[in-house]
């Protein structure tokens, strides 16, 4: 025998159910970490390469080699190596060092 309301009531059971398991949203962080720019770090002017000579060879270094590089070496390097294989993680270590004194814009220029 057809009973209307118990299907209706299973139908709103069902939807209960499924209501008050789909959840809430995820609570949202309270950290939010931002760069305010207020520390400025001393900078020097650029001399170029001709100021430090290097007497390796660049494409030898490896990543940890690289990572212990001044940035007038990093950079005399990037000079003489042109676009040779490990010139895009010099670009990077020499962005990195140029970010860490607050040059920005030439830490993004280096990219």
């Amino acid at each position: 025998m057809y009973e209307p309301w118990r299907t209706l009531g299973l139908i709103v059971l069902a939807l209960f159910v499924l209501a008050t398991c789909s959840g809430s949203k995820k609570p949202a962080g309270t950290w939010i970490e931002r760069d305010l720019g207020s520390e400025v770090h001393a900078t020097h002017e650029e001399t170029g390469a001709a100021a430090v000579s290097i007497t390796f060879d660049p494409t030898t270094l490896t990543a940890a080699q690289i990572d212990q590089l001044d940035e007038p070496t990093v950079m005399a390097a990037l000079h003489r190596m042109g676009d040779a294989a490990p010139a895009a993680r010099l670009a990077l270590r020499a962005a990195r060092l140029a970010h860490h004194r607050g040059d920005a814009a030439i830490a993004r220029s280096r990219l």
